[in-house]
């Protein structure tokens, strides 16, 4: 009976790597009780581009990390962040939570109007000044986009490479979701890039609209519902102008608040989804691996988790494996093919179930290695 134990990150309290840690050994300890002997236990943390995305890549080739410090989110704000460097691939790996990160933005920050995502475009001036100095040898930047406190279109980031918004009498403004109604003229004098940028999105929804960032994303970023039109109408009027530059401006992604879409735009960056990205780049797929039973997880299993992200993806890919999902909390019906286990249960409120997450991840172990043993009679 081969067990893939492939997780996601639990926003805000443990990576991919700590649950699958957590997993493998408790899972282990309770089957050796059961007298199961007939088990492999493959463990295979994943990430959709979202929190936890360099520790993944980690665990699937080598990386040298970078710290350097950048432009936070909010005005006249610095934090220190690290990169990933792959020698072997060529390539630098950024994650976007680590960089705009909601977790990272105080709750008295989080006014999304006002946030920008500077910080990215500092890394990439830097890895351009790197690459063009020999000092780093590399030919693409991958950039994991998810779990972002920002919703700018990833003008903030541009401001850094050479995008300007011109208000009336020629004056640039700062570039905020504040002022994208009131600039006048666009200005693109755009640094050339000497990498290519290749986006790898947690989710699968378009920039505006109903389905899009701010109104499906943005109140758990802090935007008000009054709000949600300033956005709406700026990011068009942004997409209009660019277009009117020669810039391609069609078929733009939601994820990141629209970080992906603004280097779309700019750049013509490539956008990779999380499934291509978790069954090419990292592996996990069913050639590789033949897996009787798999144990996905996240935070939260709800009607985003089927958007692209990780455990969908993983539910999708092992279609005829017996599978389990370990999470926070759920709000997503699913059928008896999938066995749901939520750590809330095991304690009497949610904050409870964060912060005794490891006796959580013992307790769902326990039933886990039940509900296997039951199972492998039929394997």
């Amino acid at each position: 009976m081969n067990v893939l134990i492939a997780p996601n990150s639990f926003k805000e309290c443990a990576t991919a790597t700590e649950v699958a840690k957590l997993l493998e050994s408790d899972l282990q300890e309770e089957l050796v009780k059961r007298n199961a002997k007939d088990f492999k236990i493959i463990s295979r943390p994943v990430s959709d581009g979202g929190d936890g995305f360099l520790e993944t890549l980690e665990s699937v080739f080598p990386v040298e990390k970078f710290e350097i410090e950048i432009s936070a989110p909010w005005e006249s704000g610095k934090l220190k962040t690290v990169i990933a460097f792959s020698k072997e691939e060529r390539k630098v790996f950024v994650e976007s939570a680590k960089v705009l990160g909601l977790n990272l933005i105080p709750e008295e920050k989080r006014k999304p109007v006002f946030l920008s995502s500077a910080g990215m475009g500092d890394i990439l001036n830097f890895l351009a000044d790197g690459k063009e100095s020999g000092r780093l040898d590399f030919d693409e930047v991958v950039i994991g986009v998810g779990g972002t406190g920002t919703n700018d279109l990833a003008l903030g980031a541009l401001e850094k490479l050479g995008v300007k918004l011109i208000g009336e009498n020629v004056e640039a403004l700062k570039a905020i979701p504040l002022n994208f109604p009131k600039f006048k003229n666009l200005k693109a004098d755009l640094r050339k890039l000497p990498f290519k940028i290749k986006m790898v999105i947690d989710v699968n929804n378009p920039l505006l609209g109903e389905q899009g960032a701010t109104r499906t994303y943005g109140p758990q970023k802090g935007i008000k519902e009054e709000e949600f039109e300033l956005f709406e109408r700026g990011f068009k009027k942004i997409i209009s102008a660019a277009s009117s530059l020669g810039f391609n401006a069609g078929d733009l992604s939601g994820a990141g608040g629209g970080l992906a879409a603004g280097f779309q735009i700019f750049y013509n960056a490539e956008i990779v989804s999380s499934g291509e990205f978790i069954k090419n780049e990292l592996g996990v797929n069913k050639k590789n691996i033949a897996a009787d039973v798999l144990i996905t997880g996240e935070g939260k299993f709800d009607s985003q988790t089927l958007m692209d992200k990780a455990v969908g993806v993983l539910l999708n890919e092992f279609d005829s494996a017996f599978k389990i999902v370990v999470c926070g909390i759920s709000e997503l019906a699913t059928d008896e093919k999938i066995k749901v286990f939520e750590l809330s249960k095991y304690f009497s409120s949610v904050e409870e179930s964060i912060r005794k997450f490891e006796k959580g991840i013992k307790l769902a172990s326990e039933e886990i290695a039940a509900e296997i043993s039951f199972e492998s009679k039929d394997i």
